[in-house]
């Protein structure tokens, strides 16, 4: 029965769990990866001019841009990944589907996790000499949403045991 004071239409059944919020901060904080920057590097004896790390280039203090060399697996895994966040959120109905695409959002958010350290780490073989590394946002965004990816799935199992419970009793 609805109230007259909360009408569907302003909250959507989907958006009441909290597991669908946890899945739209994952989701989101995927996109994130395009906007920040994932790593700076300060050469040393350069006088503090960073050379700042995006998805898809390496822009150095001097103007030059090198291609970053997982640009590609980023502009593919990314944007999969985000929009099966938001295509878990969808399917709020089934829950066994929903822990199934939940395993596989595991699996890209740490690859991504994975390509992020390899790439972080390859490029400081660019500068001679030392460099100092300092991590961007876009660096850490996977693990953000593999915490949030988390405690999605097990709101979701948590729900499917109430479900089954509730089955039993009847």
């Amino acid at each position: 029965m609805q109230s007259r004071y909360s009408p569907s239409y302003l909250c959507p059944p989907m958006i009441q769990r909290i597991q669908s919020i946890y899945l739209l901060i994952a989701g989101l904080a995927l996109w994130l990866i395009f906007v920040f920057p994932l790593a700076a590097y300060n050469p040393a004896g350069s006088n503090n001019e960073l050379s700042v790390l995006d998805v898809f280039t390496l822009n150095s203090a001097d103007g030059a841009a090198i291609p970053n060399p997982w640009k590609w697996f980023f502009l593919i895994a990314v944007p999969i990944a985000g929009l099966l966040c938001f295509w878990t959120l969808a399917q709020y109905k089934n829950r066994k589907l929903q822990l199934q695409l939940g395993r596989i959002l595991y699996v890209i958010c740490a690859v991504l996790l994975g390509a992020n350290y390899y790439t972080a780490k390859k490029l400081t073989g660019v500068f001679p000499g030392e460099v100092e590394t300092s991590y961007g946002p876009s660096y850490f965004l996977p693990l953000i949403a593999l915490i949030f990816l988390f405690l999605a799935m097990r709101a979701i199992r948590k729900d499917e045991e109430l479900v089954k419970s509730l089955d039993r009793i009847r």
